[in-house]
């Protein structure tokens, strides 16, 4: 009986090691993080979602802007490690003058820096499209 008990015991031990611990684990970076919307004073759209995605070819990252009207949405690879994600926008693509993206998913955001020094702190949430 002590045999057995001290098995279960370490079955149970060993299960535990293998279960993440949700206080050290890295917040998901999937995702939708928006700002955009339409000005109530002016009517026109403006803002930037960043839709975040995996695959099982790695991540990418879905990124939009409006300045009166909406940008066509750019579609790259994304390289994300931990709450850090990082993606450039290629030059010939309708965002292109922002480049390279350095950022970090906290608190329900996404905060970063474009190479061109354009500052974002998108809220997770719904698409501005939905």
């Amino acid at each position: 009986m002590a045999r057995v008990s001290l098995i279960l015991i370490a079955l149970a031990a060993l299960a535990e090691l293998g279960r993440p611990d949700v206080a050290l684990s890295p917040p998901s970076v999937t995702g939708i993080y928006t700002d955009m919307r339409v000005s109530a004073t002016t009517g026109d759209l403006g803002g930037m979602e960043v839709f975040v995605l995996s695959s099982k070819r790695g991540e990418f990252a879905l990124v939009q802007m409006a300045e009166s009207a909406p940008s066509a949405p750019v579609l790259v690879s994304a390289s994300v490690k931990d709450s850090t994600i990082t993606f450039t926008l290629p030059s010939s693509s309708a965002l292109g003058g922002l480049g390279a993206f350095s950022g970090v998913v906290k608190g329900g955001h996404l905060r970063g820096r474009f190479a061109n020094d354009y500052v974002i702190d998108l809220p997770r949430g719904k698409s501005y499209w939905q």
